[in-house]
Protein backbone atom coordinates (compact mmCIF):
# COMPACT_ATOMS: atom_id res chain seq x y z
CA UNK A 1 0.00 0.00 0.00
CA UNK A 2 1.14 3.60 -0.93
CA UNK A 3 -1.16 6.16 -0.71
CA UNK A 4 -1.74 10.20 -0.19
CA UNK A 5 -3.85 11.94 2.32
CA UNK A 6 -4.08 15.78 2.37
CA UNK A 7 -0.28 16.82 3.69
CA UNK A 8 0.83 12.79 3.83
CA UNK A 9 1.53 9.89 2.25
CA UNK A 10 1.16 6.56 3.93
CA UNK A 11 2.79 3.16 3.29
CA UNK A 12 2.69 0.03 4.53
CA UNK A 13 6.17 -2.07 5.56
CA UNK A 14 4.97 -5.76 6.41
CA UNK A 15 2.21 -4.96 9.59
CA UNK A 16 4.05 -1.15 10.34
CA UNK A 17 1.68 1.15 8.89
CA UNK A 18 4.62 4.70 7.94
CA UNK A 19 2.43 8.05 8.74
CA UNK A 20 4.77 10.52 6.59
CA UNK A 21 4.06 14.21 7.23
CA UNK A 22 4.70 15.44 3.33
CA UNK A 23 4.33 18.95 3.46
CA UNK A 24 8.13 19.53 3.82
CA UNK A 25 7.48 23.37 2.12
CA UNK A 26 5.58 24.37 5.23
CA UNK A 27 8.22 22.60 7.38
CA UNK A 28 5.71 20.14 8.04
CA UNK A 29 3.24 22.23 9.90
CA UNK A 30 -0.06 21.74 11.19
CA UNK A 31 -2.99 22.95 9.59
CA UNK A 32 -6.24 21.50 10.37
CA UNK A 33 -6.36 19.68 7.07
CA UNK A 34 -3.31 18.16 8.20
CA UNK A 35 -4.92 17.18 11.62
CA UNK A 36 -7.97 16.35 10.16
CA UNK A 37 -5.53 13.43 7.72
CA UNK A 38 -3.85 12.58 10.45
CA UNK A 39 -6.70 11.20 12.02
CA UNK A 40 -8.52 9.84 9.62
CA UNK A 41 -4.93 8.35 8.53
CA UNK A 42 -5.18 6.98 12.30
CA UNK A 43 -8.64 5.75 12.35
CA UNK A 44 -8.58 3.77 8.97
CA UNK A 45 -5.01 2.06 10.27
CA UNK A 46 -6.96 0.81 13.41
CA UNK A 47 -9.49 -0.70 11.45
CA UNK A 48 -7.09 -2.68 9.35
CA UNK A 49 -6.56 -6.02 11.33
CA UNK A 50 -3.23 -6.37 8.91
CA UNK A 51 -1.97 -3.26 10.82
CA UNK A 52 -0.37 -3.89 13.88
CA UNK A 53 2.13 -0.62 14.29
CA UNK A 54 2.44 2.62 13.14
CA UNK A 55 5.53 5.02 12.32
CA UNK A 56 4.83 8.60 12.40
CA UNK A 57 7.69 10.58 10.89
CA UNK A 58 8.39 13.70 8.21
CA UNK A 59 8.90 14.45 5.17
CA UNK A 60 12.28 17.00 4.51
CA UNK A 61 14.97 18.53 7.69
CA UNK A 62 12.04 19.35 9.72
CA UNK A 63 9.75 16.87 12.12
CA UNK A 64 6.61 19.37 12.26
CA UNK A 65 7.18 22.71 12.98
CA UNK A 66 4.28 22.78 14.93
CA UNK A 67 0.63 24.69 13.58
CA UNK A 68 1.10 26.69 10.76
CA UNK A 69 1.25 29.99 11.26
CA UNK A 70 -0.39 31.13 8.32
CA UNK A 71 -3.07 29.69 8.58
CA UNK A 72 -3.16 30.16 12.58
CA UNK A 73 -2.95 34.60 11.94
CA UNK A 74 -5.33 34.54 9.36
CA UNK A 75 -7.67 33.29 11.78
CA UNK A 76 -6.97 35.41 14.26
CA UNK A 77 -9.99 37.60 15.07
CA UNK A 78 -12.57 35.12 13.82
CA UNK A 79 -15.25 33.55 15.75
CA UNK A 80 -14.11 31.68 18.70
CA UNK A 81 -16.56 28.91 17.52
CA UNK A 82 -13.56 28.38 14.53
CA UNK A 83 -11.03 28.34 17.15
CA UNK A 84 -12.20 26.05 19.64
CA UNK A 85 -12.88 23.57 16.59
CA UNK A 86 -9.70 23.62 15.92
CA UNK A 87 -8.16 23.48 18.88
CA UNK A 88 -9.85 20.42 19.99
CA UNK A 89 -9.33 19.04 17.08
CA UNK A 90 -5.83 19.23 17.78
CA UNK A 91 -6.50 17.69 21.06
CA UNK A 92 -8.70 14.98 19.94
CA UNK A 93 -5.86 14.08 17.72
CA UNK A 94 -3.39 13.82 20.52
CA UNK A 95 -6.05 11.96 22.45
CA UNK A 96 -6.63 9.67 20.31
CA UNK A 97 -2.84 8.89 19.26
CA UNK A 98 -2.30 7.87 22.86
CA UNK A 99 -5.50 5.43 23.04
CA UNK A 100 -5.39 4.13 19.95
CA UNK A 101 -5.07 0.16 20.07
CA UNK A 102 -2.08 0.73 17.69
CA UNK A 103 1.55 1.27 19.18
CA UNK A 104 3.01 4.52 18.01
CA UNK A 105 6.71 5.05 17.28
CA UNK A 106 8.15 8.57 16.17
CA UNK A 107 10.84 8.59 13.94
CA UNK A 108 11.87 12.59 14.51
CA UNK A 109 14.15 13.71 11.97
CA UNK A 110 14.41 17.17 12.30
CA UNK A 111 12.84 20.01 14.87
CA UNK A 112 9.87 19.56 16.60
CA UNK A 113 8.15 22.19 17.72
CA UNK A 114 5.00 23.07 19.44
CA UNK A 115 2.29 20.95 18.31
CA UNK A 116 5.03 18.77 16.83
CA UNK A 117 6.52 18.08 19.94
CA UNK A 118 2.76 17.25 20.96
CA UNK A 119 2.70 14.56 18.50
CA UNK A 120 6.45 13.09 19.96
CA UNK A 121 4.71 13.43 23.34
CA UNK A 122 1.84 11.37 22.36
CA UNK A 123 3.68 8.64 20.47
CA UNK A 124 4.58 5.49 22.29
CA UNK A 125 7.82 5.32 21.41
CA UNK A 126 10.20 7.92 19.70
CA UNK A 127 13.81 8.00 18.02
CA UNK A 128 15.68 11.50 17.49
CA UNK A 129 18.23 11.64 15.21
CA UNK A 130 21.63 13.15 16.26
CA UNK A 131 20.17 16.65 14.93
CA UNK A 132 16.86 16.36 15.84
CA UNK A 133 15.22 18.55 18.80
CA UNK A 134 12.55 19.76 20.73
CA UNK A 135 10.93 23.05 21.13
CA UNK A 136 7.62 24.43 22.98
CA UNK A 137 8.05 27.61 21.37
CA UNK A 138 4.47 29.43 22.25
CA UNK A 139 4.96 32.00 24.01
CA UNK A 140 7.61 33.51 22.28
CA UNK A 141 4.50 34.18 19.92
CA UNK A 142 2.02 35.50 22.55
CA UNK A 143 0.64 32.10 22.30
CA UNK A 144 -0.23 29.78 24.99
CA UNK A 145 0.74 25.98 25.13
CA UNK A 146 -2.12 24.49 26.38
CA UNK A 147 -2.80 21.27 24.94
CA UNK A 148 1.37 20.43 24.80
CA UNK A 149 1.65 21.12 28.39
CA UNK A 150 -1.00 18.15 29.08
CA UNK A 151 1.32 16.00 27.71
CA UNK A 152 4.65 17.10 28.86
CA UNK A 153 4.06 17.63 32.69
CA UNK A 154 2.70 13.67 32.08
CA UNK A 155 6.59 13.10 30.83
CA UNK A 156 8.66 15.15 33.32
CA UNK A 157 6.23 16.32 35.89
CA UNK A 158 5.33 20.24 36.92
CA UNK A 159 8.73 21.48 37.50
CA UNK A 160 10.02 20.23 34.63
CA UNK A 161 7.06 20.83 32.44
CA UNK A 162 7.61 24.58 33.81
CA UNK A 163 10.98 25.24 32.54
CA UNK A 164 10.41 24.14 29.07
CA UNK A 165 7.23 25.62 28.50
CA UNK A 166 8.03 29.31 30.43
CA UNK A 167 11.87 29.40 28.51
CA UNK A 168 10.41 28.20 25.35
CA UNK A 169 14.23 26.37 25.46
CA UNK A 170 15.53 24.04 22.00
CA UNK A 171 16.29 20.32 23.92
CA UNK A 172 18.71 18.55 21.98
CA UNK A 173 18.18 15.32 21.31
CA UNK A 174 20.73 14.20 23.87
CA UNK A 175 18.89 16.68 26.68
CA UNK A 176 15.40 15.04 24.63
CA UNK A 177 17.02 11.39 26.13
CA UNK A 178 17.87 12.22 29.47
CA UNK A 179 14.49 13.91 29.92
CA UNK A 180 12.49 11.02 28.53
CA UNK A 181 10.81 12.35 26.00
CA UNK A 182 12.92 10.85 23.52
CA UNK A 183 13.77 6.80 23.67
CA UNK A 184 17.16 6.30 21.57
CA UNK A 185 19.30 8.76 19.37
CA UNK A 186 20.66 7.39 16.20
CA UNK A 187 22.37 8.96 13.71
CA UNK A 188 21.07 11.35 10.99
CA UNK A 189 19.42 9.55 8.40
CA UNK A 190 18.57 6.67 10.53
CA UNK A 191 15.76 7.78 12.04
CA UNK A 192 13.07 5.70 10.19
CA UNK A 193 15.24 2.84 9.60
CA UNK A 194 15.44 2.27 13.69
CA UNK A 195 11.72 3.11 14.26
CA UNK A 196 10.62 1.03 11.10
CA UNK A 197 12.69 -1.81 13.50
CA UNK A 198 11.65 -1.28 16.90
CA UNK A 199 7.79 -1.20 15.08
CA UNK A 200 8.68 -4.58 13.60
CA UNK A 201 9.86 -5.91 16.91
CA UNK A 202 6.44 -4.35 18.76
CA UNK A 203 3.96 -5.62 15.81
CA UNK A 204 5.74 -9.40 16.49
CA UNK A 205 4.03 -9.38 19.39
CA UNK A 206 0.16 -10.24 20.71
CA UNK A 207 -1.96 -7.45 18.88
CA UNK A 208 -4.94 -7.34 21.99
CA UNK A 209 -1.78 -7.99 25.04
CA UNK A 210 -0.33 -4.59 22.87
CA UNK A 211 -3.62 -3.06 22.99
CA UNK A 212 -4.37 -3.87 26.46
CA UNK A 213 -1.19 -2.55 27.44
CA UNK A 214 -1.77 0.48 26.15
CA UNK A 215 -4.95 0.95 27.61
CA UNK A 216 -4.02 0.12 30.75
CA UNK A 217 -0.83 2.78 31.03
CA UNK A 218 -3.40 5.21 30.03
CA UNK A 219 -5.96 4.36 32.63
CA UNK A 220 -3.79 3.83 35.82
CA UNK A 221 -2.07 7.20 35.09
CA UNK A 222 -3.73 9.38 38.13
CA UNK A 223 -4.79 6.65 40.38
CA UNK A 224 -3.94 5.87 44.02
CA UNK A 225 -1.89 2.69 44.22
CA UNK A 226 -4.34 1.04 45.29
CA UNK A 227 -6.59 1.50 42.48
CA UNK A 228 -3.77 1.59 40.28
CA UNK A 229 -2.59 -2.02 41.46
CA UNK A 230 -6.81 -3.15 41.69
CA UNK A 231 -6.92 -2.20 37.87
CA UNK A 232 -3.60 -3.73 36.76
CA UNK A 233 -4.51 -7.41 38.47
CA UNK A 234 -8.49 -7.37 36.83
CA UNK A 235 -6.29 -7.20 33.72
CA UNK A 236 -3.89 -9.55 34.25
CA UNK A 237 -7.05 -11.76 34.97
CA UNK A 238 -9.20 -10.80 32.03
CA UNK A 239 -5.82 -11.64 30.08
CA UNK A 240 -5.22 -15.08 31.61
CA UNK A 241 -8.42 -16.33 30.01
CA UNK A 242 -7.93 -15.39 26.56
CA UNK A 243 -6.95 -17.96 23.74
CA UNK A 244 -4.24 -15.38 22.70
CA UNK A 245 -2.34 -16.39 26.11
CA UNK A 246 -3.04 -20.08 25.68
CA UNK A 247 -1.36 -19.58 22.20
CA UNK A 248 1.68 -17.69 23.61
CA UNK A 249 2.63 -20.18 26.34
CA UNK A 250 2.05 -22.82 24.17
CA UNK A 251 4.17 -21.71 21.30
CA UNK A 252 6.74 -20.56 24.17
CA UNK A 253 6.79 -24.24 25.55
CA UNK A 254 7.38 -25.84 21.74
CA UNK A 255 9.61 -23.89 20.60
CA UNK A 256 7.48 -21.87 17.84
CA UNK A 257 6.60 -18.88 16.75
CA UNK A 258 3.24 -17.91 18.41
CA UNK A 259 0.71 -17.63 15.76
CA UNK A 260 -1.90 -14.38 16.49
CA UNK A 261 -5.04 -14.20 14.89
CA UNK A 262 -6.69 -11.96 17.18
CA UNK A 263 -5.63 -8.87 14.92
Amino acid sequence: MSTDEAGLRLDDVGHVRVVTLARPEARNALDDATVTSLARALAQAEDDARVRALVLTGDGPVFCAGLDLKHLAAATGGPMEVHQRSARGLGELFRALITSRLPIVAAVQGPAVAGGAGLVLAADVAVFSRSASVRFSEVRLGFVPALVAMLLVRHVGEKGARDLLLRAATVSADGALRLGLANEVVEDGSARVRALELAGEIADNAPSAVAATKRLLASARGLALEDALRAAADANAAARATDTLREGVEAFLARRAPRWDDA
